[in-house]
């Protein structure tokens, strides 16, 4: 019976290393950086960062600041997004660089509406009118 104790020590203990050969192979990389409009140089609160064919992203806090993990390989493309401005795409070649976006304002262009109204619906039109 000393012997099958042994040996279930043993079989645990490679298990556990084997578990943790895998953690440690599959680390997290941690990206930083800012994303500021690019006329005024003001941060972009709410901003999206999204790693591209992935679900994967986050947004700017009240200074431009992002903080994304992953366990991606690098190099990786961002998408970097935000309304009113531009969408841009940005590689990132390794994680160890401070990251900083500018982007650019967009302008629609709309179709030209015309509103009409009257003050006097058309059933009044209809009818004779006295003064």
């Amino acid at each position: 019976m000393g012997n099958f104790q042994y040996l279930k020590v043993r079989l645990f203990l490679l298990l556990l290393s084997g578990f943790m050969g895998v953690t440690l192979a599959q680390a997290q990389e941690t990206l930083r950086g800012t994303i500021l409009d690019a006329a005024s140089g003001e941060p972009l609160i709410g901003a999206s960062v999204l790693i591209e064919g992935t679900t994967e992203g986050t947004v700017t806090d009240f200074d431009g600041s992002f903080e994304l993990k992953t366990r991606k390989e690098f190099p990786l493309i961002l998408l970097v997004s935000y309304i009113g401005f531009e969408e841009e795409k940005y590689e990132v070649k390794e994680p160890s660089t401070k990251l900083s976006f500018e982007l650019n304002t967009s302008s629609i262009t709309l179709v030209t509406s015309e509103i009409k109204g009257q003050r006097i619906s058309e059933k009044q039109r209809a009818a004779p009118l006295t003064v």
